[in-house]
């Protein structure tokens, strides 16, 4: 076993970390919701990419997140949404001008700039409509 705080950056190859040892947040997604009717917590430590599939109004609630953390949330279901935290008290902040169309499918993408216990969170949404064609 290696002791905390032994391995340094002088002590790593350039490009010895691949994906495959990165941490679940940043690799996995979550699929496992079942129909969102009410509060459900979505935990940043489990999954980068979270896919939910809204059957009522609910409050998404962070937990577990980092600061310089990035989540995706893929959902559908016109249902209203509201973004919060398990604990603290969050300033959640919009990008842009673009908002939730529950008619379609929609990635909402989440920034954690601050994880202290007034954590502060930006987020942007856009539609999105499966098509191979970008043009």
């Amino acid at each position: 076993l290696i002791a905390d705080n032994a391995i340094t950056n002088a002590l790593m190859a350039d490009d010895a970390i691949g994906h495959a040892e990165l941490a679940a947040r940043f690799t996995e997604s979550k699929t496992d919701y079942g129909l969102v009717t009410t509060t459900t917590t979505i935990d940043w430590s489990v999954a980068a990419i979270h896919e939910l599939s809204m059957g009522g109004a609910a409050t998404l609630n962070f937990s577990n997140y980092k600061k310089g953390q990035v989540i995706d949330l893929i959902i559908n279901g016109d249902e209203t949404i509201t973004l919060g935290t398990t604990s603290g008290t969050p300033s959640i902040n919009q990008v842009g001008t673009s908002t939730y169309d529950g008619t379609t499918y929609n990635i909402i993408q989440v920034l954690c700039t601050d994880d202290d216990a007034t954590p502060t969170f930006l987020y942007a949404v856009g539609a999105y409509t499966p098509d191979t064609n970008p043009a």
